[in-house]
């Protein structure tokens, strides 16, 4: 339908035009035939031959009031979308009435001016800047035998280098530099894996037990508690004082022994 009239209000339109009056113009001109640049669209969505047709205020996502602020706008800049139909007594134009709805047309519009180019008067040598004639490198280690492209032609000027001089390191008095001050740590023979820490021995968390049990009177055919520290007092099974594994009934205070003696 409208391509041509879209593209051309894509690229013609003032850089005035409020974002409501772009898009009112460009829907306008999306709808509008090319050649005749008559547009029909309805100025909000309606039925029309068993189908639904959908309207300015659909297209811009403008309520009615914005559509046509944005007509009235455009037509006092100058670009005015809407067909007349008739005259009033006020002598101005009528674009709606009753049983005869708004029509559009898509003024011409002249192109934007282009913005020209500050060198636009010189013409491309197909130099770079710093290679035109004129050119004044202002950095301090500039060196015009330089190319960047090639280094290998030309000299280039040191820079400076971030080594501290002799002058600003610290001075070392000779008695920090004696042998015997130094320690030497030598190198591991085992590798680089650091060795296990030890083991260390488990104290009993309930050392109240021990006191408790020693306290407790000795029941019929129970032997008393041998008193080590080895053993549970309540178990009277020996435990490995750092892993805490079992290592069997009590051979001095369990109950089994007792009896097999």
């Amino acid at each position: 339908m409208g391509f041509v009239l879209y593209r051309e209000i894509r690229d013609r339109a003032p850089s005035d035009w409020t974002p409501a009056e772009r898009v009112v113009a460009l829907m306008i001109a999306d709808d509008a035939n090319d050649d005749t640049r008559r547009s029909w669209m309805p100025l909000a969505g309606k039925w029309r031959r068993g189908e639904w047709v959908d309207g300015l205020t659909e297209r811009t996502g403008l309520g009615a009031d914005g559509v046509s602020k944005a007509l009235q706008r455009l037509a006092g800049r100058g670009y005015e979308f809407r067909v007349p139909i008739t005259t009033g007594k006020d002598g101005r134009p009528v674009f709606a009435v009753r049983g005869h709805s708004l029509d559009f047309r898509v003024p011409l519009i002249a192109p934007r001016p282009v913005p020209q180019r500050p060198d636009g008067d010189l013409p491309f040598s197909g130099l770079r800047a710093d290679q035109r004639p004129g050119y004044v490198d202002v950095r301090p280690d500039a060196d015009p035998g330089y190319d960047a492209q090639r280094p290998d032609r030309g000299p280039r000027k040191a820079g400076p280098s971030s080594a501290p001089s002799p002058q600003h390191l610290p001075s070392v008095k000779p008695s920090l530099l004696n042998q015997s001050q130094i320690q030497v740590i030598p190198p591991s023979v085992e590798g680089s894996r650091p060795k296990p820490r030890p083991v260390e021995k488990q104290r009993d968390s309930k050392p109240w037990r021990n006191q408790q049990a020693a306290r407790s009177p000795t029941t019929s055919g129970r032997p008393d508690w041998c008193g080590d520290e080895a053993c549970n007092p309540n178990t009277r099974r020996r435990e490995d004082l750092q892993t805490g594994q079992d290592r069997g009934p009590c051979p001095d205070c369990h109950p089994a022994k007792a009896r097999a003696s």
